[in-house]
């Protein structure tokens, strides 16, 4: 399955500045499936630098976008920004598509939506074409045995957190 922003994005011409982008994308799940792979196809690859992908629960509240003409989107930083997100997916340049082993799968709630982060940097090389970065996605309905959670390494103030999680 794929899904692409409603709207493509596009830094502005001759920008320096880079831009962290939150796209909202609707998978219309309707009953718990399992995710069981993850891609991050990028549109203008001259100015994508890298991409996350968060899970973020039915009825979370998700910020405002910065446009009203353009809903899906608004800008953040370090992450979507959503209370009970959960990252789901990572890419940067060179990445392959994750495929989860079988038996392995992370649960996607009814109502739950995407939210897809891009760093955008510019450089002297950018081309500012409108991006159209695009996630693509496999699941199944079958319960897994295990269940798989992403994690980003580094920026932990401690190796391992309440939970028993970390390093």
């Amino acid at each position: 399955t794929s899904l692409a922003p409603a709207h493509p994005f596009s830094l502005p011409a001759n920008s320096n500045n880079d831009d962290f982008r939150c796209f909202v994308l609707d998978p219309k799940i309707t009953a718990t499936t399992y995710l069981t792979g993850t891609f991050v196809k990028p549109g203008n690859k001259t100015i994508v630098h890298h991409a996350l992908i968060f899970s973020v629960p039915a009825g979370a509240t998700i910020p405002p976008p910065d446009d009203p003409n353009v809903p899906d989107q608004y800008q953040c930083f370090g992450s979507a920004n959503v209370s009970g997100q959960q990252l789901v997916g990572i890419w940067a340049p060179g990445g392959q598509p994750w495929v989860y082993p079988d038996g392995v799968a992370h649960p996607i709630d009814p109502g739950t939506k995407f939210i897809m982060q891009v760093h955008y940097h510019p450089h002297a090389n950018a081309d500012f074409s409108p991006d159209t970065t695009t996630f693509e996605y496999s699941t199944t309905t079958q319960k897994p045995t295990w269940t798989v959670a992403a994690l980003l390494a580094g920026n932990f103030t401690d190796p391992v957190d309440a939970n028993g999680v970390g390093l």
